[in-house]
């Protein structure tokens, strides 16, 4: 009925401080690898009326699982530097993003754009799903931080993954999101 609390305690003190993430054990949960959280966070997000907004490209299977969502999709062209926020339509509800390795170009955010996303996430009142894919294969230089190490407002719902870091068969992943949203799922 609860997710193992020694596996929760690691998240917490060895993975998430990498990423500049402080988070307590309610705002954790363990899923079937990333593309199953990715599943719950549209599950609970996206409804009829809403808006989803996706970078493009994107990974197929965000695809396939937001064109099963009673939701209106939007496709924001990626750069050199990932998703440009000036591009994010107004009347977004939702936005899927990989700053820290875009999938599948590679792309990653810097910090100066991801901080413009936040902002327009605060302005427009909207939230942000930061898949955090494949953050570790940064080889030139130090990883970039986080969004959600950057957010003060609980906009970004964040998806961690142990399938790279300890072997792609695991499929073992994880939420961090603000408590009500983690009870939800």
């Amino acid at each position: 009925t609860r997710d193992d609390p020694m596996l929760i305690d690691y998240i917490l003190r060895t993975i998430l401080p990498r990423r500049g993430i402080a988070a307590r054990p309610e705002e954790v949960l363990l899923t079937m690898g990333a593309q199953n959280a990715l599943w719950m966070a549209a599950e609970i997000l996206l409804g009829p009326g809403t808006v989803a907004v996706q970078e493009n490209p994107s990974y197929s299977g965000l695809r396939v699982m937001l064109g099963q969502r009673p939701c209106h999709r939007a496709f924001v062209d990626v750069d050199a530097d990932g998703l440009p926020p000036e591009a994010i339509p107004k009347g977004a509800d939702v936005v899927f993003t990989t700053p820290s390795h875009q999938s599948p170009t590679n792309a990653t955010m810097p910090v100066a754009r991801r901080l413009a996303l936040l902002d327009r996430a605060r302005d427009e009142d909207f939230l942000i799903v930061e898949d955090d894919y494949e953050f570790e294969m940064s080889f030139l230089k130090p990883a970039s931080p986080a969004l959600k190490s950057l957010d003060q407002e609980g906009r970004v719902i964040y998806v961690g993954s142990f399938s790279k870091s300890l072997f792609p068969g695991l499929r073992l992943g994880y939420l961090v999101a603000p408590e009500p949203f983690i009870r939800e799922a």
